[in-house]
């Protein structure tokens, strides 16, 4: 396995991990700030402020001597620590594309506490027959214009429909023509384009979306080879 960071100065959250048979773009959920100091900004945190004002309910309600008013504080220390713990335990840590040359790339999310291992991973595969194309556009987040890396993926759907015929048979008795009627099916296939959003939650900046398009473009989408020409071919 070989990682690199194609842009160590400005965007080291983007590191790129080689593997045998397939290319990993992952992009961390934290960046440098824009303001050139150097600082980190982070998209998850171990602890905050709150954590704290949990610990001071727990005190509190320890305290408290009046049985119903303990039960009140205990009911709403119970809530927020649940909802701490889903909170804290369920951030992303980071996002990847995986590029598989010849078969397609796949979307992964990995979420959980920072100081621990990942607790949960979503999946999404993209067959390279199905994808149309991987493009970058542009959209409102908040007051924001921020770019994404998106694709393009075509979703069959097939239309089955009855055809009815009729063709004249002709009979030597004195009952006439009679008419037979043949049905059969016809299929047709149609499909819509599904647009699937890569760092859906991270959203890099632009230099990083550019890196991994053309990583992307460079190994799905190769140009083709020039046939170079000798004087013994003419």
């Amino acid at each position: 396995m070989r990682q690199t960071r194609p842009l160590p100065d400005t965007h080291p959250e983007l590191t790129v991990l080689c593997w045998p048979g397939f290319t990993e773009y992952r992009v961390e959920n934290w960046r440098l700030a824009r303001d050139g100091s150097g600082r980190v900004v982070r998209g998850s945190c171990a602890w905050s402020w709150v954590d704290v004002g949990v610990v001071v309910l727990g005190i509190v309600w320890i305290q408290v001597e009046v049985p119903v008013l303990r039960r009140v504080l205990l009911a709403g220390i119970g809530f927020v620590f649940t909802c701490l713990v889903w909170i804290r335990f369920t951030q992303v840590l980071h996002e990847s594309l995986l590029v598989f040359p010849t078969l397609g790339f796949q979307l992964e999310t990995h979420r959980g506490h920072p100081f621990l291992p990942t607790l949960l991973i979503t999946r999404h595969f993209i067959p390279l027959s199905a994808l149309e194309d991987v493009v970058i556009h542009e959209g409102f987040r908040r007051w924001n214009v921020r770019f994404y890396l998106a694709a393009l993926r075509r979703t069959m759907t097939y239309e089955v429909s009855t055809v009815a015929s009729a063709s004249t048979t002709t009979s030597t008795s004195t009952l006439g023509a009679a008419a037979a009627t043949t049905s059969g099916t016809l299929g047709t296939a149609s499909g819509r384009i599904e647009v699937r959003v890569a760092f859906e939650n991270v959203l890099p900046y632009f230099p990083v979306l550019k890196s991994i398009y053309l990583g992307v473009q460079e190994t799905l989408f190769p140009p083709p080879a020039r046939v170079v020409q000798t004087g013994d071919d003419r």
